[in-house]
């Protein structure tokens, strides 16, 4: 039977008695079996060639790398406008809490003192000059429960004499203020408001029995911002009539501002405040008086309630 040229090379059924059979080629041979198989496999084979991404695809992907540089300019934002100022928010709140549980012991020291002695102590001994000679932070150390440090400081010799240098360095860690968290330095920023009319004027000490006003709203013992002072120096107390007893409460916002005080305050009757900002220097001097009969108590309570 003959066949056509083109079916040369190809296998498929007979047409009359339906076997298969394989159509030699134009030379006279036979293909393989495995020729066909291969021939067919590699119809399907398409590893050979590079595929292509759609313009769509590579918009897709550019669209979402853009949009996470939107989402991580806004998230960064959202933490410089809110998380860093909570960060800072929280760190003086710990601060101030550090200051607001030594001024704590130091009242209770005082009040001891005050039934040991009778008297709250002065803001500092004088010599027969009328100089400065020993500060009040001294005399309280048996009560704030530093009796060995007490012993070792010699009152025949001046505050900054070469023994009493020594216990510079020995300072009662409640002595300790917001920043300055190493007491060897021997610096503290808690100090008293001198005056005639102050818990420590200079004349002579005072007790609870000269007190009239509402010992609720008489400033005992303040914290002061800026350059600390030797906790043993009795120079570094404030007087009422050299300080405008500004409150600023942020240490970082005092930068021409020096003198300021932090804002945290113990008053006579043991009561702690952290007072704001636009705490007035009016209350501020009214409160420094301990009878002055001064109607201080409704406007302290709405800056410490609200």
């Amino acid at each position: 039977m003959e066949v056509e040229e083109r079916f040369a090379g190809q296998r498929g059924p007979c047409a009359v008695c339906a076997k298969t059979i394989s159509i030699p080629l134009t030379d006279g041979t036979l293909v393989a079996e495995s020729t066909a198989a291969t021939t067919s496999s590699k119809r399907y084979d398409t590893s050979g060639g590079a595929r292509r991404i759609s313009v769509g695809s590579i918009l897709l992907v550019l669209s979402l790398c853009f949009g996470g540089i939107v989402m991580l300019t806004i998230c960064g934002g959202v933490v410089m406008n809110f998380g860093i100022p909570a960060y800072r928010q929280v760190t003086l709140t710990a601060k101030n809490q550090t200051s607001i549980d030594n001024l704590q012991r130091i009242s209770d020291a005082l009040d001891e003192y005050h039934v040991n002695h009778g008297s709250y102590p002065p803001p500092y001994f004088t010599d027969d000059k009328g100089k400065p000679t020993h500060s009040w932070r001294v005399m309280i150390l048996p009560e704030l429960g530093y009796q060995n440090v007490y012993n070792g400081y010699d009152f025949e010799e001046a505050w900054d004499g070469p023994n009493n240098l020594n216990v510079l360095h020995q300072m009662p860690s409640e002595y300790q203020s917001f920043d300055n968290s190493n007491s060897y330095q021997g610096e503290t920023r808690f100090v008293v408001i001198t005056g005639k009319d102050t818990m420590f004027p200079t004349d002579e000490p005072v007790s609870d029995d000269d007190v009239s006003d509402d010992e609720q709203t008489v400033l005992m013992v303040v914290e002061i911002n800026g350059v600390p002072g030797e906790w043993i120096n009795p120079n570094n107390e404030i007087r009422k009539s050299n300080n405008s007893l500004i409150i600023q409460n942020d240490p970082t916002n005092t930068v021409g501002l020096p003198g300021t005080l932090s804002g945290n305050v113990v008053m006579v009757n043991g009561d702690t405040h952290t007072l704001p900002d636009d705490t007035s220097t009016q209350l501020m001097r009214d409160m420094s008086t301990r009878n002055g009969g001064e109607p201080v108590g409704e406007e302290l309570d709405l800056l410490i309630n609200f």
